[in-house]
């Protein structure tokens, strides 16, 4: 028996495949950026995982604004 298929729905609620039969690729050009922070983990250790989440999105801001 099939899944019934939400109205509008993109993919089977059920097993998660996609609805629409179109399989052409879809190209994007995308650029990224791979980064070690140095110490990371020892910063966390000292400030804790929510300042941690600051100081680690404050850096994210600076690299995609350069990007």
């Amino acid at each position: 028996m099939a899944p019934s298929l939400l109205e509008n729905a993109r993919f089977c609620h059920s097993c998660g495949s996609p609805v629409d039969a179109d399989t052409r690729a879809e190209y994007k050009q995308v650029t990224v950026l791979f980064a070690d922070v140095v110490h990371s983990m020892d910063i966390a250790a000292a400030v804790g995982p929510e300042r941690l989440r600051e100081i680690m999105a404050d850096v994210a801001d600076g690299c995609a604004a350069v990007v």
